[in-house]
């Protein structure tokens, strides 16, 4: 297992709250081109079946280097949208209910914060 995986798997450990009576949300993270791979996360909070789907809620495809700053929280997923690093389609409020899930940045790394 690749360390790409092992860190998608740890987001697929967290909690992302569903829309109230609705099934949970789902995103497709994609690393694009040559050795590019792609993850469907699913929130299912314990609801078990779900009804089928034509696709994910959300798709965020990034290079590997950016995917793996979000998801160890060296870099912020929303302003690595507006600097065109990252492409979103779909459900934006998706997005950033996902960004919940992204650990914050490491210690001491804020601009003069101790």
């Amino acid at each position: 297992m690749d360390a790409r995986t092992t860190t998608v798997q740890e987001l697929s450990r967290r909690r992302l709250e569903p829309a109230p009576g609705g099934p949970g949300p789902t995103v497709k993270f994609v690393i694009p081109g040559p050795g590019g791979c792609s993850w469907l996360v699913r929130a299912d909070c314990g609801q078990g079946e779900r009804p089928p789907r034509d696709g994910p809620d959300c798709v965020v495809t990034a290079t590997e280097p950016v995917l793996r700053a979000l998801l160890t929280g060296r870099a912020n997923t929303l302003a690595a949208v507006l600097r065109g690093e990252v492409a979103v389609s779909g459900d934006l409020d998706v997005l950033v209910a996902l960004q919940r899930l992204f650990p914050g940045p490491p210690a001491g790394s804020r601009g003069g914060a101790a």
